[in-house]
């Protein structure tokens, strides 16, 4: 996964995949999904993000797998995570 942001144009460009699209979908004037030939995910295109999200405070959070302990999962709140602000 890779997100690029494009300053001038305030887009995030979000690349799930390098799967080739085969088709774009217009959600709305400024977001596009791209999509591959089985219909998944390929990339998100979100103009003018800063008018429409809070971008300046992205952040990525990462959750590790539960862990089973006696053929129970732990509680999610003892999952470790690491925390990236942009």
């Amino acid at each position: 996964m890779q997100i690029q942001y494009f300053s001038d144009t305030d887009t995030p460009y979000i690349v799930f995949n390098q799967n080739p699209p085969v088709e774009t979908k217009d959600m709305d004037e400024n977001t596009l999904l791209d999509s591959d030939e089985n219909g998944s995910l390929v990339s998100l295109t979100l103009e003018h993000a800063s008018a429409r999200t809070n971008i300046a405070t992205f952040s990525y959070q990462q959750i590790t797998a539960p862990a089973l302990v006696h053929g129970s999962h732990l509680h999610p709140a003892n999952h470790s995570a690491a925390k990236v602000t942009a």
